[in-house]
């Protein structure tokens, strides 16, 4: 992942995040001046004249300059495999499998600055809902599953996955269960290969 330090009036990058930022801390400080204080998507860094650390909050009104990221590639996977043998697998099975983060009209799909993996199969999205939890959902407004890993990085964590139990009708409120065995692991798409007629 690549930054760069820019003017705040600067448009059309994305700015990092305080996890980004956070998870490459001297790369980020290697771009500030001493009394530099950057804007970030939900915070600011501060260069090393104001402590070098990172904040989160609205610092739109104090900042002047910003951070964007210049560059994803190599730093985050376009396929994600969710599992799981658990209660979450057998109560949400049609949400499982191949995820692909790829591009919709010509960029590639982000919600709150985050990745949106789409199912290959079937309905389904792994997203960052407005909670700022990874989700999964059979679109971008449900949430079936979620992550309580924290810090929210750019890709989904791989472990803290609960899923919703709504019970049964008549019965208690539907609560959040954790399943110690659902996972998401980056995966390789491997095309269908038909065999040759002869």
């Amino acid at each position: 992942m690549k930054f760069q330090r820019v003017g705040k009036d600067h448009n059309g990058d994305r700015l990092a995040t305080p996890a980004e930022v956070r998870a490459h801390h001297q790369e980020v400080m290697c771009l500030l001046e001493k009394w530099t204080m950057a804007l970030l998507d939900g915070g600011k860094v501060n260069g090393c004249g104001h402590g070098g650390d990172i904040q989160e909050g609205d610092f739109v009104q104090e900042c002047g300059e910003k951070i964007i990221v210049v560059s994803e590639s190599g730093c985050l996977p376009t396929l994600l495999i969710l599992t799981s043998s658990g209660a979450a697998g057998q109560k949400y099975s049609s949400l499982m499998g191949a995820y692909q983060w790829k591009p919709t009209q010509g960029n590639l799909e982000t919600n709150r600055n985050y990745p949106v993996y789409r199912r290959m199969e079937g309905e389904g999205a792994l997203y960052v809902d407005s909670y700022g939890n990874w989700v999964v959902g059979e679109d971008l407004d449900t949430a079936r599953m979620y992550s309580s890993k924290r810090p929210v990085l750019i890709s989904p964590p791989q472990d803290e996955w609960y899923y919703y139990d709504a019970g049964f009708q008549g019965g208690p409120e539907g609560q959040w269960k954790e399943d110690s065995n659902m996972c998401i692991a980056a995966g390789m798409h491997i095309p269908e290969v038909k065999p040759p007629v002869f």
